[in-house]
């Protein structure tokens, strides 16, 4: 029983002091946190104009929209790489959506689908989607945007691998219930 005792002490011991470091590591990130507000807040002039700020609210407004629709482009690319998961990629479609590729319309998601599952090659074939960000373009109006990106479908099967499809996508993307999600979009040539 004497050995239990040191063991169980220094194991109370440990536990407290780790209790004190906890705490004191906790009022530190405070004190810090606090002592960077004040020093903004002397840095920072104060804002009379309020129009400045609710420009700057418009302009950060704006960059979200844009990495949303980024976001969607990108799943885009994911959803029509490997051969296409259908699923995915009509997650990304408005309900009265289109698609046209060489003149044919393909209206409503039912529409899109069978375009998806039945006559693209991305869903044919184990590709890859590859998109030139610097192509890339979006113009949004409020709930709507027009958009422009390419997809360059690559066959990793062959070494090196081959660019088999150029495709671009041009068209318009619109919010619905807070997402955006691609509405009618026209494929076209999208030459390297």
């Amino acid at each position: 029983m004497k050995n239990l005792y040191p063991k169980f002490r220094w194991s109370s011991l440990a536990k407290t002091a780790g209790t004190y470091l906890a705490a004191c590591v906790t009022v530190a990130v405070i004190g810090l946190a606090a002592s960077n507000l004040l020093n903004r807040a002397h840095a920072e002039p104060r804002r009379e104009n309020r129009k400045e700020e609710l420009e700057e609210i418009k302009a950060l407004l704006h960059n979200a929209q844009v990495a949303e629709l980024y976001e969607l482009q990108a799943a885009f690319h994911a959803a029509a790489s490997h051969g296409g998961d259908i699923d995915a990629m009509m997650a990304l479609w408005a309900e009265d959506s289109s698609i046209t590729v060489g003149g044919v319309v393909y209206s409503g998601k039912d529409g899109v689908r069978d375009f998806f599952a039945n006559h693209s090659g991305a869903f044919k074939h184990d590709w890859v989607s590859l998109a030139p960000s610097f192509k890339t373009q979006f113009d949004i109006h409020g709930e709507t945007a027009d958009i422009f990106f390419e997809c360059h479908y690559a066959d990793p099967s062959a070494t090196p691998y081959v660019i088999r499809s150029d495709i671009s996508a041009a068209g318009t993307a619109k919010k619905v219930h807070g997402r955006w999600l691609f509405w009618n979009i026209v494929a076209g040539a999208a030459p390297l």
